[in-house]
């Protein structure tokens, strides 16, 4: 049975799905021969310490922007500010321990950063 589907930007995707008492998660990359205008440049940033316990410093060259936590599940479970020059500090203490997806608003789009350790 089909439980959820999510685009967190126009590239990535989940599909969550039962069968029987088995969760299923699927995570996939949209074919670029079918989505267009898809190909962005990332930023550079940085994401720090990795794994983290309390908090989560990102830092990117963009300046001001949306910074989104995805779980495994592909669920927002937080979102932050970057200030003006390009930083924030996230409280991830409460988090449930495991991998995150991080990724940041830029002209539209939310793109993957990177991924970070949450113990």
């Amino acid at each position: 049975t089909l439980t959820g589907m999510r685009w967190p930007d126009a590239q990535h995707g989940y599909i969550t799905a039962w069968r029987d008492s088995t969760l299923f998660v699927y995570r996939f990359v949209a074919d670029e021969g079918v989505v267009e205008n898809a190909h962005t440049e990332i930023p550079p940033t940085q994401l720090y310490p990795n794994p983290a316990t309390n908090n989560l410093t990102i830092t990117s060259s963009i300046g001001a922007g949306t910074i989104h936590l995805y779980n495994i599940l592909g669920r927002e479970v937080m979102t932050g500010m970057l200030s003006a020059d390009g930083q924030a500090t996230l409280d991830v203490s409460h988090l449930p321990r495991g991998i995150y997806d991080v990724l940041l608003d830029h002209y539209g789009l939310q793109l993957p950063v990177g991924m970070v350790a949450v113990q």
